[in-house]
């Protein structure tokens, strides 16, 4: 039985202010979804909306004992899918929707602060009693720290928004808690869940989720993810892709991949891409002899066939840079800018090229932004015992984008952007691409944060950026109204000059 809603949304104006005080200038949670939503077969996850207890979880708010429903399954078996699954289903059923989801080392993705601004935010759209309040805080001159959980919890969520009215009509679904950045610290907040407001989670299981879990005792609910849940759509995902590939003894073969999946939908989409180059039977039997069943043991070979194409090695080894290290994903256009920063060369048909030089380990979502495979795949590539010449080493090459990006900054390019003409001794005199001139802004002091390089020169270029445009960037950054940038690099220059003394 569906809920109406009976709060209003909230008005231009003052969800505009509310962005101000959160610090949220950007708010990409539609793409996120949207990623998810693409990659979700018709029919496919209904199983969950069938469990008894689920249903009675989200329908008596009031009655429910265990206010939070949490997931837990291995790495690629369906989890974030499932989530925006629960997202769909909750707004159908009436009530208002907020969710997150957590991607491991991404700006404004990875920590608790972002997760609960981001959740605050969504509230308050959806909410014009909860945005009000918010805007009360702000008129009690109440503030807190953008970077500390406990002090966002406290003064925005328990002050704030929890005291806007009943939150019965609100439900939270969070994803992967597992790739946050303090996940322990979670459940240090969540026992304060006001009345009525239920929490739908999913993680992987290791042994830190497991003790917090131990320690919410009967206010949670815990639901496995078994390969029997998604057997059934596998079977039809798998079963819809063969018949479009017009493949014979579609039956035998869906039997012998599910069989070797190992109930990972990550494992049968690489094997169908996979697919899709095979022309003959004979093609179809090797690969199916030929693919690991272990994801790392697949993306080992992966990287062996990227390697084989020596010609394209040096594009490869920038483009998985850029797209593992980067706070947020890039769109096509700021990765073309970012390969010629890097390498000096300029890919043609970009969408075209990622798949055709990286294989499967990189793609392009619906909203041309350019990302990992899956988290795994991010994870093996940033792997420090990786021997790959294509092997990504995290505080190196942070050092070395931080280098690009300063230079970048230090050149007409912030000018250019406010309408300013090159001058002729411009290092970008003859072509000023600005595609990623905002990524540039908002990210340079992270890079240069989490390089541990002993190089001195991501710090010259930085000084170098800093006299001659920083007014340029200031007004660049301030204009966007988030002034969050300026706070986050001054932080990071200050701890990445002392690492260096």
């Amino acid at each position: 039985m569906a809920r109406v809603r009976t709060s209003k949304a909230t008005p231009k104006d003052t969800l505009m202010k509310v962005e101000i005080l959160l610090g949220i200038s950007d708010a990409t949670y539609e793409d996120d979804l949207m990623s998810l939503q693409e990659l979700r077969h018709p029919g496919s996850c209904s199983w969950l909306s069938r469990l008894p207890h689920l249903t009675d979880w989200l329908i008596n708010a009031e009655k429910a004992d265990a206010p939070i429903f949490w997931l837990t399954g291995r790495p690629a078996t369906g989890k974030s899918v499932l989530s925006s699954y629960m997202v769909d289903q909750i707004r159908e059923t009436g009530f208002m929707c907020s969710y997150f989801f957590f991607k491991h080392g991404k700006a404004g993705r990875s920590s608790l602060t972002d997760c609960l601004r981001g959740l605050a935010h969504q509230m308050a759209t959806q909410d014009q009693a909860i945005a009000q309040q918010i805007e009360q805080l702000d008129r009690d001159g109440e503030s807190w720290d953008q970077g500390d959980e406990k002090s966002m919890w406290r003064k925005l969520l328990v002050n704030g928004v929890f005291k806007a009215g009943p939150v019965a009509n609100h439900v939270w679904v969070i994803d992967g808690l597992d790739e946050c950045s303090k996940s322990s610290n979670w459940f240090k907040l969540i026992p304060q869940l006001p009345p009525g407001l239920r929490v739908f989670m999913t993680s992987r299981s290791n042994d830190e989720i497991e003790r917090g879990l131990s320690s919410l005792g009967s206010r949670v609910q815990i639901q496995p993810l078994v390969t029997s849940d998604t057997a059934h759509d596998m079977h039809v995902f798998l079963r819809a892709k063969l018949e479009g590939l017009s493949l014979e003894n579609i039956d035998g073969l869906c039997n012998r991949i599910l069989t070797r999946s190992q109930g990972s939908f990550l494992w049968v989409r690489l094997v169908l891409q996979e697919f899709e180059n095979a022309y003959t039977d004979e093609d179809i039997e090797a690969i199916l002899k030929e693919v690991p069943e272990d994801l790392h043991l697949m993306y080992t070979r992966m990287l062996a066939t990227i390697q084989s194409e020596r010609r394209r090695s040096k594009l490869a080894k920038s483009i998985l840079t850029w797209v593992a290290l980067a706070g947020r994903p890039l769109s096509t256009d700021e990765l073309r800018c970012a390969i010629r920063l890097d390498i000096n060369e300029t890919p043609h048909n970009i969408e075209k090229a990622i798949p055709t030089v990286c294989g499967q380990l990189v793609f392009v979502d619906q909203s041309s932004r350019v990302q990992m495979i899956h988290e795994t795949a991010r994870e093996f590539i940033l792997d420090e015992d990786l021997d790959s010449g294509l092997a990504v080493r995290k505080g190196e090459r942070h050092g070395h984008l931080a280098f690009l990006l300063c230079r970048y900054l230090s050149t007409d390019v912030l000018r250019n952007s406010h309408g300013f003409k090159p001058t002729r001794t411009s290092k970008l005199a003859a072509i000023i691409d600005t595609s990623l001139v905002d990524y540039a802004a908002k990210f340079f002091s992270e890079h240069l944060y989490r390089s541990n390089s002993e190089d001195d020169a991501p710090m010259r270029e930085l000084c170098n950026f800093l006299r001659t445009n920083i007014l340029f960037w200031l007004e660049m950054i301030a204009g966007q109204g988030d002034l969050q940038p300026v706070n986050q690099a001054e932080a990071y220059q200050h701890l990445g000059a002392s690492g260096r003394n």
